[in-house]
């Protein structure tokens, strides 16, 4: 199996290794006993790299974020959040190794019946990295045991690392 995504980076760390020991029981098969998969994670944990590789100078990440507030009003069925109304922001989470984005009212907002206040921080999406020692406590958690990686450097953004893994 191949996982080349960010996948995992979107879990929280305990989901993240439940995700992945679901994956590793459905990539075993019935009765084989084993398999393996080619996993990809983010691992560059700089703070600086990773906050300008998801706040671009072009504002691509910013759209998608917010785009996301357009496809609620086209569930709803109505605008019921005004864009002139929010902002978006994204920064880098040191103590939990994510890079987070928030939707921030730009006055106060009430949305279903829902207060929102101006400046106040709703979370809005997490993008988890895996360091070395990252990845062997989500390979642990996750039961499964890695058999090599590889990493690449020297990219504008990245140490991807790859990682192929045997089940027991």
């Amino acid at each position: 199996m191949l996982s080349l995504g960010s996948t995992i980076g979107s879990f929280g760390r305990a989901d993240a290794a439940e995700f992945l020991a679901r994956f590793a029981e459905g990539v075993q098969g019935e009765g084989s006993g084993s398999g393996s998969i080619l996993l990809a994670v983010d691992g560059c944990k700089d703070g600086e790299r990773v906050w300008r590789a998801y706040n671009d100078s072009g504002g691509l990440n910013e759209k998608f974020i917010t785009n996301a507030l357009k496809h609620a009003n086209r569930i709803l069925k109505y605008e019921a959040f005004k864009e002139e109304d929010w902002t978006v922001k994204g920064e880098w989470n040191a103590e939990s190794g994510s890079h987070d984005w928030y939707y921030i009212p730009l006055k106060d907002v009430v949305v279903e019946g829902t207060q929102f206040s101006k400046g106040e921080r709703v979370a809005a999406v997490k993008s988890y990295k895996y360091d070395g020692i990252d990845r062997l406590k989500l390979y642990k958690a996750a039961g499964v045991e890695e058999i090599n990686a590889w990493e690449l450097y020297g990219k504008d953004y990245g140490e991807l690392n790859y990682s192929r893994f045997v089940f027991y």
